[in-house]
């Protein structure tokens, strides 16, 4: 699927978010118009970010997405959705303060990452310019390591929408990797399907096999 297609598809979901009685949108804007092409060319030349990322940026410049259950039952269950992938400059200023330290090691892969969906306050996955780090997108909590997805920006958007942008849905990829269940995934695999019937483990899992970076 090329970026421009998966773009349309994420338009489109507004549409299921707009039409489902069983959830409140909150928040869609899609930025639809490409960031600064000299800004890509030159990060393209330089050969440092994974380079699905840039050809998102080539056709549009950040997603905002919150919806909530109306049921406020399940809204305890922490059964919302959030996404916020940045505008290009905003993703590639100078996180000293915020995602790294003066105190972190000079050569901590923390200090080349670059968040870009900063979906929560405590948490973003983004991307990583320090060599042998590049070809994949992580997570990162703040504190700690940063998290393999193993995937891609393409693949991400991808599995993003099959999981309906459900907060923490990255905890679902992080159950197929380590295969073990963790406490957010079992909460999604249970009760995301009350709000979303069409939203299906199965067909998540096959999607993330067949679009994941095999090493």
């Amino acid at each position: 699927m090329i970026m421009n297609e998966l773009v349309k598809k994420v338009k489109e979901f507004e549409k299921e978010l707009t039409g489902n009685k069983l959830v409140i949108k909150e928040k869609f804007e899609l930025a639809d118009q490409p960031a600064q092409n000299a800004q890509i060319s030159t990060q393209r030349s330089l050969n440092r970010i994974e380079s699905s990322v840039l050809n998102f940026y080539d056709v549009a410049n950040g997603i905002e997405i919150k919806w909530k259950a109306a049921d406020t039952d399940m809204q305890q269950n922490e059964i919302t959705g959030s996404v916020k992938i940045n505008s290009f400059l905003q993703v590639v200023k100078d996180w000293n303060g915020v995602v790294f330290f003066d105190k972190d090691p000079v050569d901590s892969p923390v200090r080349k990452f670059f968040p870009l969906d900063f979906f929560a306050d405590e948490a973003a996955v983004g991307f990583c310019t320090k060599g042998g780090w590049r070809n994949m997108l992580y997570l990162y909590q703040f504190e700690g390591e940063l998290i393999p997805l193993y995937v891609d920006f393409k693949s991400y958007l991808q599995l993003m929408l099959e999981a309906k942008a459900c907060f923490y849905w990255q905890y679902l990829i992080i159950e197929l990797i380590s295969n073990e269940e963790n406490e957010v995934s079992r909460r999604i695999k249970k009760y995301l399907p009350d709000v979303f019937p069409g939203f299906s483990f199965t067909t998540f899992t096959k999607l993330f096999n067949d679009t994941r970076i095999k090493l």
